[in-house]
């Protein structure tokens, strides 16, 4: 009986096979839920965390919540690591006991858990829950390997400062890599960087040029000026002074000082971008410097 009224009660919540209507689904979720069914206790619960079908109410949502993480639901665990967490209307801050249910659901190969679980173990939880660099880039990397976009970032940054694990520059381009491909630009910055200064990785400047621009176009001020550099100076993309002035302003509209002085001498330049010759805006570097030497260069 409870699984059914679980069950009508999500097709009442979404409006499926009839009109959506959230007070029906919170009844119908409690009935189950006095039965002891751990879905609709969370269900229950998550209806009193956002106040659809019952008054809002973070204390009675926690009771739900523990109830079916008590009972081993994965979700739950979660839900009621991040109430107790932040604290709330009636639900007090708390480490410990939320280092607790991020473990028991990251034990189940929670995703956001094992992230949660990461961090906490990262900066530790006042005198609740010890800092412990090891486990939280254990804790990172299963995340990571999952999918998560935010997580994989911070495997790289473990790997490349040996926080909790050996250093390793290749581990560091994986984890950049995983992450930048997911459109996250600070992994796409370091990734570039990776490409055009050889660490952890064969040199590839069409590659480096590549992500900085990803980077860029998403706002990274860093980014767009290390583009510039490469359209400016033929670094693994044609040499285009339109673009390279394009993505110093960029830069410059977020106050970046290279970019700010840069963008200066190509004004004061008063030549129009698309003239063959070299301009004192691409002049940053000397000439006879090797490729690879002016792509060290041309990171900011």
């Amino acid at each position: 009986l409870a699984g059914a009224q679980c069950h009508l009660g999500r097709c009442l919540a979404e409006g499926r096979g009839r009109p959506q209507d959230d007070d029906e689904a919170a009844r119908l979720y409690r009935k189950a839920a006095d039965q002891g069914d751990t879905l609709s206790q969370y269900l229950l619960a998550i209806c009193h965390e956002e106040g659809r079908g019952v008054p809002r109410d973070e204390k009675e949502a926690a009771r739900w919540f523990r109830l079916a993480a008590d009972q081993g639901d994965a979700d739950a665990q979660l839900k009621l690591g991040l109430l107790l967490q932040l604290g709330g209307d009636g639900v007090p801050h708390d480490h410990a006991e939320p280092a607790r249910y991020f473990r028991l659901s990251a034990d189940q190969g929670e995703m956001e858990a094992q992230a949660q679980l990461g961090l906490l173990l990262r900066f530790g939880g006042d005198d609740d829950v010890s800092k412990d660099l090891a486990e939280s880039a254990r804790w990172f990397r299963l995340a990571a390997d999952q999918g998560s976009v935010q997580v994989q970032y911070s495997p790289a940054i473990s790997y490349a400062k040996g926080q909790g694990v050996p250093r390793d520059r290749a581990m560091v381009v994986r984890y950049y890599q995983l992450a930048a491909d997911q459109g996250h630009a600070d992994a796409q910055a370091m990734l570039a960087q990776c490409f055009s200064r050889r660490e952890g990785t064969p040199q590839d400047l069409g590659k480096a040029a590549r992500y900085f621009r990803l980077a860029a176009d998403q706002g990274h001020a860093g980014a767009a000026c290390s583009s510039a550099q490469h359209c400016l100076h033929a670094l693994g993309v044609p040499q285009d002074h339109d673009e390279g002035a394009r993505y110093h302003r960029l830069a410059a509209d977020q106050g970046h000082p290279p970019s700010l002085l840069a963008l200066g001498v190509i004004m004061l330049n008063r030549q129009p971008a698309r003239t063959g010759g070299r301009s004192r805006a691409g002049a940053c570097q000397p000439a006879r410097r090797s490729q690879a030497h002016r792509a060290r260069s041309a990171e900011h």
